[in-house]
């Protein structure tokens, strides 16, 4: 029974080896049993952690106790707890494109950061995984190697440990602004997805037509205007926004996009913010299509594809009147 579940589990972890790191341009928002996957990876994501906390425990008491039923029962926790990882980087890569655009600039760079770290540090839990299984089958097999097979999987859970904690370190000041260090800006992530990364590094980096908006916007975040608090005053802005980023489109001012559709993003999540709570979800999709609109856009202006711009701005102008008619009816 014991080799059947290993070989079971062995089979899980390779499973979990190749399918664990999706592209993220075609990863999806769908989520599981209609949740979507970015509140999915918030539940899965402290087993990880706490698992291996306790796995590691359990198995430092085992070894101690000289307990071959306890030391079994341990390594199949951390064995279990460290293949949790791929769900929790697989909601987590999907739930990436949804939550992105919605962010301001820093959360987004933080919201990278933690991506990287968990798509490149991820195989330590793999690692441990393998580990743990192999001591399970050395205690049928080799029973002499079985202890050794132990120690390092103990040694590489706390390895894995420690690791996820430095991740969860990244994602949890995406949305916790307070747990931030005072003046401090987040570690630049290498580029991994030259589509999603228009709201981070790049954004400051890239120097196409009219390139230089984007230090000016950096440089101007502390100034910027105020956000009205009344839906008319917000959409008043919005429109401003879109008038001149028309302009911008007619003129083939590519790099004066960003500035207006970051602004614009800004302007839809206090429309959702103030929204009566009874509607708040129909606005809040509303302005995620919009968003998804304005990501489009992102690409297509930094990349110079006109056509491709073009089109972006119209399906942008018609999510956003799409989502001005709800609101008036409401």
């Amino acid at each position: 029974m014991k080799t059947l579940f290993a070989i079971v589990v062995a089979a899980l972890v390779g499973v979990v080896a190749a399918f664990a790191h999706e592209p993220r341009e075609h990863a999806r928002t769908e989520g599981l049993f209609g949740l979507k996957p970015e509140y999915i990876h918030t539940l899965l994501n402290p087993i990880p952690v706490y698992g291996l906390t306790l796995g590691a425990l359990s198995l430092v008491l085992a070894l101690v106790a000289r307990n071959k039923t306890a030391q079994v029962i341990s390594l199949a926790l951390l064995v279990l707890c460290a293949a949790s990882a791929w769900p929790v980087l697989f909601f987590g890569q999907h739930g990436y494109n949804h939550l992105a655009p919605q962010l301001d600039t820093e959360s987004k760079q933080w919201l990278d950061v933690h991506m990287h770290r968990a798509e490149r540090f991820i195989y330590s839990f793999y690692a441990t995984a393998i580990l743990g299984i192999a001591a399970l089958v050395a205690f049928k097999k080799f029973p002499r190697g079985a202890i050794a097979l132990s120690v390092f999987t103990l040694l590489a859970s706390l390895a894995s440990l420690g690791i996820g904690g430095w991740i969860s370190r990244a994602g949890g000041q995406v949305s916790h602004s307070e747990f931030r260090d005072e003046g401090a800006s987040p570690p630049s992530a290498p580029a991994q997805d030259d589509g999603h990364e228009h709201g981070g590094e790049k954004m400051q980096t890239t120097n196409t037509s009219g390139g230089h908006q984007h230090e000016t916007m950096k440089q101007s975040q502390a100034e910027k205007p105020r956000i009205p608090d009344t839906p008319e005053a917000i959409w008043k802005e919005v429109h401003k926004h879109h008038s001149e980023l028309e302009s911008a489109m007619t003129g083939k001012k590519f790099g004066e996009v960003h500035p207006h559709a970051d602004a614009i993003r800004e302007l839809l999540k206090a429309l959702v913010t103030i929204a009566h709570p009874s509607h708040k979800a129909a606005v809040q999709s509303g302005a995620d299509k919009i968003n998804r609109a304005l990501d489009d856009l992102h690409q297509s202006a930094d990349a110079g594809n006109e056509t491709a711009s073009e089109a972006n701005f119209k399906q942008f102008g018609e999510a956003l009147n799409q989502l001005e008619e709800q609101m008036k009816k409401q």
